[in-house]
């Protein structure tokens, strides 16, 4: 079936070549369109003059909407198979090289997966999630935290918000006796709690800090 003219290019947002088309005052329901692998062929032939009900291990193109029925302007797409659907870019289809994979138990991707920015990622009952960034602190400086007490260092972190969540510090070296905690404490303000609960004076270790910002 040819798209567009014999020379030069097609038309700009014209509608398909084909188009499966409703009564201008109908609705759809939920129904199959292009059935692709009929899964019973059988009954098909057997009803030859009718289309018969259709299986739920057809692979096919159809609608996806309420059993009532909805407006032709509140249709749903909808693509069904009884393993798995693949989206291939640069691949024929080899079964193997996919770039992304639906299956009755998980959802596959084979390329990083970017949420774009304003966007969240909600995962189960959790809180909205727009970022997730690994920051790296100047180098801070070497001090020393008395004995039995706590001491806090600022560092400047671009980007940092005071709603956001620190986790995973990685400093330098090794801490020795002293625990560490973080919090943002302004705009592109981390404030580093060094406690020190043995007897005697503990060194700060000077050099990058590196942790995990959720916002």
């Amino acid at each position: 079936m040819q798209n567009g003219p014999g020379s030069g290019g097609t038309a700009s947002n014209v509608k398909g070549r084909l188009n499966f088309l409703n009564s201008p005052a109908g609705s759809v329901s939920p129904a199959h369109i292009i059935t692709l692998v009929d899964s019973d062929p059988a009954k098909t032939l057997a009803d030859g003059i009718h289309r018969p009900s259709n299986d739920d291990k057809d692979t096919f193109i159809g609608l996806d909407v309420p059993a009532g029925g909805a407006l032709l302007v509140q249709s749903r797409l909808a693509f069904g198979s009884p393993l798995s659907i693949s989206n291939y870019i640069d691949n024929k289809g080899d079964g193997t090289h996919w770039k992304e994979r639906l299956t009755a138990s998980e959802k596959s991707f084979a390329v990083p997966v970017t949420i774009q920015k304003g966007n969240t990622l909600t995962v189960g009952e959790g809180t909205p999630l727009s970022l997730m960034k690994i920051y790296a602190t100047p180098n801070v400086a070497a001090a020393t935290v008395p004995a039995q007490s706590c001491k806090d260092v600022m560092q400047t972190v671009r980007g940092l918000a005071p709603s956001d969540v620190i986790s995973g510090i990685t400093p330098p070296k090794a801490l020795g006796g002293l625990s560490l905690n973080a919090y943002a404490s302004a705009p592109d303000a981390l404030l580093l709690h060094f406690c020190n609960p043995t007897t005697s004076a503990a060194g700060i270790p000077a050099g990058v800090y590196s942790f995990l910002g959720v916002h």
